[in-house]
């Protein structure tokens, strides 16, 4: 009877853990933008607590490639050059034109010699348009007042990008010191195991006693398993806040 519960409980965790890998494999198709029903393979992406990149070298690839970030330096250019051209219209306009013809001083339709004149004019237009001084001013306040505030959703875009890589980056060290000791579990239930199997054998261990080895050795490994993924996920929920996500798939 022992056993059969065990098995139940087992199989239990198998339909659970085929459900979360069902449900991970969904998101993580469409963090990456896959097609809804490729299934994904979960792999190591070799990394350990002690060798991951600081986080500061994340932020700051953070900071150079997120797309919502860069939008705003656009942004900046075409609030530059609106008050640019705002400043330009208080300035005078300068105008210049030049002008020639030929004439013929004489009255005959053709003259007996070359003696057409050729006259040149070369002037000078210089006007300013006084309302400008008043309408440019308001419009001019304007600008300045829409430059400020993209540095201020810049800045504050900034700074949710920081909070964001960070959370991520201290999930994924997290998930990191779980599988070491997770890890350290597995060899310990493993051990545990070979030990309760010998005196078994020699009729040192009970059945219950070797029953529930086996089974703290399987919840061990399904215990590091389902680490291992969900180290994985976090790895690229951070690379997705980092805005490098789009790189691994090239």
């Amino acid at each position: 009877l022992r056993f059969q519960l065990e098995k139940s409980q087992v199989e239990l965790t198998q339909i659970d853990l085929e459900n979360n890998r069902s449900v991970a494999n969904y998101a993580m198709d469409v963090l990456l933008g896959l097609p809804d029903n490729t299934l994904l393979k979960v792999d190591s992406v070799g990394h350990t607590a002690g060798n991951v990149t600081p986080l500061q070298q994340w932020v700051e690839e953070a900071l150079q490639h997120r797309e919502d970030l860069a939008t705003y330096k656009y942004q900046h250019q075409l609030s530059d050059v609106n008050i640019k051209n705002i400043k330009a219209d208080k300035l005078p306009t300068l105008g210049a034109g030049f002008s020639t013809y030929y004439l013929n001083p004489t009255k005959q339709f053709f003259p007996p010699a070359n003696s057409f004149l050729v006259p040149m004019t070369l002037g000078l237009n210089l006007s300013w348009n006084i309302s400008s001084l008043y309408t440019t001013k308001h419009k001019l306040s304007e600008a300045e007042i829409q430059q400020r505030e993209v540095q201020v959703a810049e800045s504050a875009a900034s700074d949710q990008i920081r909070v964001d890589v960070s959370k991520n980056y201290h999930a994924y060290l997290d998930a990191l010191q779980k599988i070491n000791v997770l890890e350290t579990a597995v060899s310990q239930a493993t051990e545990n195991d070979r030990i309760m199997e010998l005196k078994y054998r020699n009729q040192l261990a009970t059945t219950t006693d070797r029953i529930d080895a086996e089974t703290m050795l399987y919840q061990s490994l399904i215990n590091l398993g389902l680490a291992k993924a969900g180290a994985a996920t976090d790895y690229y929920q951070l690379l997705r806040a980092t805005g490098t996500l789009g790189n691994m798939q090239n």
